[in-house]
């Protein structure tokens, strides 16, 4: 009797044993579900932090996608942006195998790049970074390639400097042409696939234009500068320069520039030259006077 007693008592304490372990387990996954449920309602923060639900993770990242979207200025767009970034990075933490964890932690990535001007190179390497993570895992999913061309493509779109936009538009061309390679029956990646192509004519058109003006205009300035053929440039200062030229024709008397002579002995001269002109003048009118009133002179 004492021995049934005894394995009576070991048996009754080895089941409440297991009770008390199961209320533990079940309460933790109470906990975690609560939290989980927390996460998806959209209270994130350190209570949220141990849930392991990647879906829980990727609805709370979409739905602030979507106030990312709805935000009325850039600072809110940004913060909504971010917050999404860090729900898809801990989607990913915790089962490192979703290809939609992938795909929406780079969208968010290439969303901030854009938001905050093109500058943070460290935004648009994790955004390729993840977008490469979901190609890596879906090699044959058409749509996965289609939403990477997608946001390259937009990216390039908005983006000022030409080195990015180039850049960014030829990795679209070829993400969409991937994506029409493995479903030929995708309208919008085949019509997304010109527009890129065309954006990427158009940047290229630019830049040649751009470059032929400034070549043109290299070449005025040179065909300006360049003196005409057996001439020698004039230095000022140099007898022949231009501004002496014209300042000696200015001084020079009137005649001076046929004569070929200058200076206080042509000035002289030609004082000397006037002067006789001038008796000779007196001469003839005196003896044309006495002519003109009927007088005579000499003998008659």
């Amino acid at each position: 009797m004492e021995g049934d007693f005894q394995f009576m008592y070991a048996a009754g304490g080895a089941a409440l044993l297991i009770i008390a372990l199961s209320i533990r387990v079940a309460v933790r996954s109470a906990n975690k579900d609560q939290q989980c449920l927390a996460l998806k309602s959209g209270q994130i923060g350190a209570a949220t932090a141990t849930c392991k639900n990647p879906s829980a993770w990727l609805e709370a990242g979409r739905a602030l996608l979507a106030a990312a979207s709805a935000a009325k200025n850039a600072p809110m767009r940004i913060q909504k942006y971010e917050e999404a970034s860090d729900c898809f990075r801990k989607a990913t933490e915790v089962a490192n195998d979703n290809t939609q964890a992938w795909r929406n932690r780079g969208q968010s990535q290439y969303a901030l790049f854009r938001l905050k001007g093109c500058q943070d190179r460290l935004l648009l390497n994790n955004a390729h970074t993840a977008f490469q993570s979901a190609a890596r895992l879906a090699p044959a999913d058409a749509a996965v390639w289609q939403d990477w061309g997608e946001e390259l493509y937009l990216t390039g779109m908005y983006c000022s400097r030409d080195d990015d936009r180039r850049e960014l538009q030829e990795l679209a061309k070829n993400k969409y042409a991937k994506a029409v390679h493995l479903d030929p029956g995708r309208m919008e990646a085949w019509q997304k696939w010109g527009g890129s192509a065309q954006a990427l004519a158009d940047i290229r058109d630019e830049q040649d234009g751009d470059a032929i003006r400034s070549a043109g205009l290299e070449q005025d300035g040179q065909a300006e500068a360049m003196p005409e053929p057996g001439s020698q440039p004039k230095q000022p200062g140099q007898p022949g320069h231009h501004e002496d030229e014209a300042h000696s024709s200015a001084s020079a008397p009137m005649g001076a520039e046929h004569s070929g002579q200058s200076g206080p002995e042509h000035d002289a001269d030609h004082d000397a030259g006037a002067k006789d002109r001038e008796a000779q003048m007196e001469e003839l009118l005196g003896r044309a006077a006495p002519a003109a009133s009927g007088t005579r002179t000499g003998p008659e």
